[in-house]
């Protein structure tokens, strides 16, 4: 019998724990955090859409070619979602790049808006430049997509060809 208390009382406080990292994590977004990532047109069937997302979790989606979903959509992501971005983020370092354009011919152009800990950038680029400001870029826009887009919303094989 004690050994079935034990295991219960066990379980309970792993229980507990976790329901209280699950807060603690919630309540430790920067209010500040907000993030826009825009996809351009280009010379073929890029898909052309913008998806933001707030410190409370709040997904908006714009499609407007190319996409499963033309119009707006809504979605509520899990804290520990916006965690992996903010962890992104920062390990890629982007609030570190400089404000700018840098541009190449017949490729979709990305805009990156990015608000956290009292900073903000917006940058656009193109999906293919290969400087090292560009793959970084580039890096975090598809983790961001994977993280955030829908499959929903964004669709198939044109959405592959921007990876």
């Amino acid at each position: 019998m004690f050994r079935i208390l034990s295991r219960f009382g066990l379980a309970m406080l792993l229980v507990c724990l976790s329901q209280g990292t699950i807060a603690t994590e919630a309540s430790t977004i920067p209010p500040d955090f907000s993030m826009r990532l825009t996809r351009g047109a280009c010379e073929g069937p890029c898909p052309i859409y913008s998806i933001s997302v707030d410190s409370k979790g709040k997904v908006r989606w714009r499609g407007e070619r190319f996409v499963r979903t033309k119009g707006q959509a809504t979605k509520v992501v899990a804290a520990a979602t916006l965690h992996t971005i903010i962890r992104r983020a920062r390990e890629l370092r982007i609030l570190s790049l400089g404000p700018g354009t840098i541009s190449t011919i017949d490729a979709s152009l990305t805009e990156i808006e990015l608000g956290l800990d009292g900073r903000w950038i917006h940058v656009a680029y193109c999906i293919d430049d290969v400087s090292p400001q560009g793959r970084r870029l580039n890096d975090f826009a598809l983790f961001v997509d994977q993280a955030l887009a829908d499959q929903r919303w964004v669709g198939g094989a044109e959405y592959r060809r921007m990876q």
